[in-house]
């Protein structure tokens, strides 16, 4: 299909969220095609940087290896299993991980599928959970909420969120709830400058509670940034008043934290920039990292205790989803906090946060139609407005942000306005360079739709960065183990037992105990294998009796050689025995990553089963840049993480062209991920091996995610 038939077919078939059908141009429907990194790339192959982390949720943009490895592995071992009176590993080690990053004492996860449900969950927790604890709590209906408040678009959220735009059609069918001012910092609900004020808009809730009295049941509140209101920062001084206000009457403080969690606005969770601690906590978007629906609710023990009793007391919270706690997307959600642990985007967003901000108002802020830019970590807005002394609003029907949106496209740029704030939500893990091309594409933007800044030059439109494929092939260093190592190759006899024996002896001499075992080889002349020989001699074989290789003379195809001799590889006993063991192993595979074990399954197949990384060795000759950079290709697109890449040279291979340019390329192209060329050996003594070895062996095993190795 062409691009123009993608729009036709998306226009005649696909309601869009939040758009007026009715003016959708078509030239206005960009479809997707595909990501990569922070950017996106359309039907008509343009690309655009993700300006808004497609609404809030990837947190390290597209593709990420780590991420799709984890939703690979899942996938082949269990899509879907109900958590309804069942469990599923990944559910169970993601609750265990969110109660230990949670303020305070919010030990139970509760799971859903989006933030909606997320705030349903809480809202009915706190209802049900007052009715069961007896005395006036058959009476506490009244929710407490801020105005221009939003948690999402089921009906009890909707019943909280306090934008009229979104939910005043809706009244006839919500439970009551009361608003408190909002925090809106710009424009004051009583008339103050920012930091000039006595948070009289947080200390309305007091006196609110105590009117309510024995009917209030909660407050929930969007900790620190009020985001689908208007990406409205406030003091975290507001935060700590609702807490303690709540606290003193016992009133449950429920936080939604589904837009700020997870590092967005330079802390894990919002809450941390006041210091407080919630009785509920819900979360989603940036939990799976925008890859699957997943969202929590996290309760106290408190809360948790008042439905606890017998069956027929019927205290059970009958509530669940289908898809409650779905294993592909809980084991996403936990390579999701690996990652963000281990790149610190955390303390990333904390710094470059306010270095954002400054840029930002270095280009628009002194711009007539810019009222105010405000940003807490990786979350803000630039608001526009039709005078900046007064702060009026701009017309409606003129859809100021909507124009500006629809210009940053043409400079390369994706992002969504809220009305006439334009929202600012790049992924956690952007460059700086990145970052830069957003505050480009976004000032240029709003001066090609309401007029140049007078007092300073029209910027020129952002040049996209140019991508091709090679592009796609380096990636950051996964935070996994590499002491589980698939050594390929791209070919046979490019020496593959060479450099496993020489990273095998240089690991033990590093400290680490690792051990080589080729599981499958064909076209040997002992029972056993003469690669597997050659690491028994030099002491690096594993135990015969628990680590057998399954030898055949024929040299093809190890099915076929199997075959001849009226035998079969037995490909789920391979996998079983490496995913059952905890030992270091370098495995060996026969020949390249697409070389059939058993007819259908291939060594790339064994090493996404058996959650094996992947090293690369390639002949130092001519085609090899071709021949690995199709494997990393592979690995990549397949999620395998990617050990290293080694180019071999033979001891009488003669030097020519491409043998003095290839590891300069490999370098250029793979970065950190070419560990290195290994040098001809006349002989193969333990000496030698070990001596080559060790060079490659401490940039495997001492990649910024790796563990170190001693003596490195």
């Amino acid at each position: 299909m062409t691009p123009r038939d993608w729009v036709r077919v998306d226009l005649d078939h696909v309601w869009h969220p939040f758009t007026q059908m009715q003016e959708y141009r078509p030239e206005e429907n960009l479809i997707i095609a595909r990501g990569d990194g922070r950017w996106l790339e359309d039907v008509q192959g343009r690309r655009f940087f993700d300006g808004v982390s497609s609404l809030w949720t990837c947190v390290h943009g597209h593709r990420h290896p780590a991420l799709d490895r984890a939703l690979l592995a899942q996938a082949h071992r269990l899509a879907h299993s109900t958590l309804l009176g069942a469990g599923n590993v990944p559910a169970a080690a993601l609750a265990e991980r969110l109660a230990g990053l949670a303020p305070g004492g919010l030990r139970r996860v509760f799971f859903s599928d989006d933030g909606s449900t997320a705030v349903e969950v809480a809202l009915k927790m706190c209802f049900q959970g007052w009715r069961q604890r007896g005395a006036s709590g058959g009476a506490r209906t009244e929710f407490v909420a801020l105005s221009g408040g939003y948690h999402g678009d089921t009906l009890g959220a909707v019943a909280a969120g306090g934008m009229e735009l979104f939910h005043g059609l809706f009244h006839p069918l919500l439970f009551h709830t009361h608003f408190l001012p909002s925090p809106d910092c710009y424009r004051c609900p009583a008339g103050r400058s920012r930091g000039a004020c006595a948070f009289e808009c947080a200390r309305a809730l007091g006196p609110l509670l105590d009117r309510l009295g024995d009917t209030a049941a909660a407050l929930i509140v969007e900790p620190m940034v009020q985001g689908a209101g208007g990406q409205l920062v406030y003091p975290p001084e507001v935060l700590r008043i609702y807490r303690e206000e709540t606290a003193t009457r016992g009133i449950p403080l429920v936080a939604d934290e589904v837009a700020t969690g997870f590092g967005r606005t330079g802390r894990m969770f919002a809450v941390e920039h006041a210091g407080v601690e919630p009785d509920l906590m819900t979360v989603a978007k940036g939990l799976s990292g925008g890859y699957l629906p997943v969202a929590a609710t996290l309760a106290g023990e408190h809360v948790y205790a008042s439905f606890l009793g017998a069956y027929e007391e019927l205290r059970t919270f009958f509530h669940g989803h289908t898809f409650t706690g779905n294993p592909l997307g809980c084991a996403v959600a936990l390579a999701n906090l690996d990652e963000v642990e281990s790149a610190g985007l955390v303390t990333r967003v904390r710094e470059r946060g306010p270095l954002l901000e400054e840029e930002l108002r270095r280009r628009l802020g002194d711009h007539p139609r810019v009222g105010d830019i405000r940003l807490l970590g990786f979350m803000g807005g630039v608001e526009l407005v039709a005078d900046r002394t007064t702060k009026a609003r701009l017309p409606l029907r003129d859809r100021t942000g909507h124009r500006v949106i629809l210009a940053a496209r043409n400079a390369g740029l994706l992002l969504r306005p809220l009305s006439d704030v334009l929202v600012i939500m790049p992924p956690l893990a952007s460059t700086d360079d990145e970052l830069e091309f957003l505050v480009d594409g976004l000032a240029w933007a709003v001066e090609t739709v309401l007029g140049p800044n007078p007092r300073r030059p029209r910027p020129p439109a952002p040049a996209v960065p140019r991508r091709g494929a090679l592009d796609l092939l380096p990636s950051p260093r996964c935070s996994l183990l590499r002491d589980r190592i698939l050594v390929t190759g791209t070919d046979t006899g490019v020496g593959k037992t060479v450099v496993a024996a020489a990273l095998g002896l240089a690991a033990r001499s590093l400290g680490r105990s690792m051990a080589c075992w080729k599981p499958v080889e064909s076209g040997a002349t002992g029972p056993d294998g003469d690669d597997q020989a050659l690491y028994r001699t030099l002491g690096l074989a594993p135990p015969l009796d628990r680590w057998p290789t399954a030898a055949f003379p024929l040299p093809v195809s190890p099915h076929l050689a199997a075959a001849a001799m009226g035998s079969a590889v037995d490909t789920e006993a391979l996998v079983a025995r490496l995913r059952g063991s905890g030992e270091s192993l370098l495995v060996e595979g026969a020949g390249g990553l697409l070389v059939p074990l058993d007819g259908t399954t291939t060594w790339a197949d064994v090493a996404l089963r058996a959650d094996l990384a992947a090293l690369v060795v390639a002949p130092d000759r001519l085609g090899c840049l071709n021949q690995v950079f199709s494997a990393v290709y592979l690995l990549r697109t397949m999620g395998i993480p990617v050990a290293g890449v080694v180019l071999n040279r033979h001891a009488a291979q003669p030097s020519d062209a491409s043998t003095a340019s290839n590891a300069g390329e490999l370098a250029r192209v793979l970065g950190e991920d070419f560990l290195g060329t290994f040098p001809g050996l006349p002989a193969l003594d333990p000496d030698g091996l070990r001596g080559a070895g060790v060079p490659l062996a401490r940039r495997l095993w001492t990649g910024p995610e790796a563990d170190s190795a001693p003596g490195s």
